[in-house]
């Protein structure tokens, strides 16, 4: 690369037959390539060629990316803000917490039993309600006496050791 008052070049060394330079030179020169030098040999003729080199485009991944790294900064900032402000402190009285492994925690379950239901102020327990441990017992998921059950005990308060893995209205209706 040849610097003249400035100016970067690039240049190309092209190989040919004798008697054929004139048709490579006419093809390099247009396109955009200059003349240099020539150097024949017996059968080939080296031809060097020149063009400035094209500006860099550095300067405009410099700044595209640094504006990509803004708005990202600025999307997971309001996203950290937003999500702040809407979650709550603390957990309403009466709810449940969970432990990370999805169980209830002992003294949510011991809070849960404490409670007084809406309805009949007891809270259903396999132990106090051999009704709802013949429902637990159950192997048919779809039975209509879980249906009836749920129905003469809607809005109770139940507990017992398990979990729910799927809940979904008319899962049993679509057998």
């Amino acid at each position: 690369m040849a610097t003249d008052t400035g100016v970067t070049y690039e240049t190309k060394t092209i190989r040919a037959v004798r008697g054929m330079e004139s048709r490579i030179v006419k093809k390099w020169e247009a396109d955009g390539w200059e003349l240099v030098s020539q150097s024949p040999g017996m059968v080939q003729v080296e031809i060097t060629f020149r063009r400035p080199r094209p500006k860099s485009r550095r300067l405009l991944w410099i700044i595209g990316g640094g504006v990509v790294v803004l708005v990202l900064a600025i999307i997971v900032t309001v996203g950290l803000v937003i999500e702040k402000n809407t979650a709550p402190a603390n957990p309403a009285p009466g709810e449940a917490t969970a432990s990370p492994s999805g169980q209830p925690s002992a003294e949510a379950t011991g809070e849960a039993a404490s409670r007084s239901s809406t309805r009949d102020g007891e809270v259903l327990t396999p132990e106090n309600s051999p009704e709802f441990a013949a429902v637990l017992a159950f192997t048919d998921y779809c039975s209509p006496d879980i249906a009836a059950f749920a129905a003469a005990h809607r809005g109770r308060t139940i507990v017992f050791p398990g979990s729910i893995a799927a809940m979904a209205r008319g899962w049993c209706t679509s057998r």
